[in-house]
């Protein structure tokens, strides 16, 4: 049994391969009301991404065929949605190929006589020896451009070598990310999926790495030294009994990017700026200054100076 995957998705087709060919785009294609892909499933339409041809061999019909191509900018996949005469990755129609397949292994015809059986029910088409090699003409065959990137051209590798090659460790979303920012190209043209794949069949391109250079990718909020960068968050703590009522604590904690270190933390009653500046100023007086802070909300431009001059910013 065949496995179709998110990316190709068969739709029932009331209609024979010449009356869908003859329709072209006017055909009434299904619309998705979400994202087929297993790892997605969000609630939200794909957009319609175009068409594509392909061939397809039916009983009374042989030529090129439009395919509806949806896109998900959620997850950056293309879905084709192929007619129910069509399998994946086969040019025959399901009807030839069962007939094929009944003749040679329901009724036990020989090879010669299943070939002229079906040179007798398909007439317009060209069968012999040479053409099925067997029936092996019924099985998928391979592309001519098999191997090749059909999205990246060569002025869109040589960006990306150079970048690369500038930037030998950098990680494969920042390094897409950097690309698309500088204009080399558009995510709708290079979807993350296939620039992830281009990488991988062209593993050479990594090869400007420093001789003896640590594998260490640098990923986002990862820096190399203590003091580079904190981080802080907030996590709502336990209720305590302040006389007859029961008050919300929240505890408020930095933490060192590089060493993972917690600078300080402690409990607080408020979430507020006073509150976030106390925790500051003591994870400041116990581990130093950072050179660089990023609050899950913006709490002031200048967190060191609200610290040491805070009769200067207020409350």
């Amino acid at each position: 049994m065949l496995e179709v995957t998110a990316m190709q998705q068969i739709f029932y087709t009331p209609v024979p391969p010449e009356e869908y060919a003859r329709l072209g785009k006017d055909f009434p294609f299904p619309q998705p009301t979400s994202c087929p892909n297993p790892g997605c499933l969000v609630k939200v339409p794909p957009q319609k991404y175009g068409f594509y041809q392909r061939n397809a061999i039916g009983a009374n019909f042989c030529g090129r065929i439009l395919i509806r191509r949806y896109y998900c900018k959620y997850c950056r996949t293309t879905i084709s949605y192929l007619p129910s005469f069509c399998l994946p990755y086969f040019q025959y129609s399901v009807e030839i190929i069962f007939i094929a397949l009944w003749y040679t292994l329901a009724l036990h015809h020989s090879f010669p006589e299943c070939l002229k059986l079906l040179k007798e029910s398909f007439e317009h088409l060209h069968w012999g020896a040479g053409h099925l090699h067997g029936l092996d003409g019924l099985k998928p065959g391979y592309r001519s451009d098999r191997g090749k990137s059909r999205r990246v051209t060569d002025e869109i590798a040589l960006k990306i070598q150079e970048k690369i090659q500038a930037n030998p460790r950098l990680r494969a979303s920042l390094l897409y990310d950097e690309l698309v920012a500088d204009g080399v190209f558009t995510p709708d043209k290079l979807s993350l999926a296939t620039f992830y794949r281009y990488l991988a069949q062209h593993p050479h391109l990594a090869a400007g790495k420093e001789p003896g250079a640590p594998e260490k990718e640098v990923k986002r909020f990862a820096h190399q030294w203590v003091n580079e960068l904190w981080q802080t968050d907030v996590m709502y703590g336990p209720y305590l009994k302040v006389g007859r009522v029961k008050k919300q604590t929240f505890l408020i904690a930095f933490i060192d990017d590089a060493s993972r270190l917690i600078t300080h933390g402690q409990f607080c009653w408020e979430q507020n700026f006073n509150a976030v500046r106390a925790v500051f100023k003591e994870a400041v007086l116990k581990r130093g200054i950072p050179k660089m802070h990023g609050f899950t909300k913006p709490v002031h431009p200048d967190p060191v100076r609200a610290v040491c001059h805070p009769q200067q910013v207020g409350p």
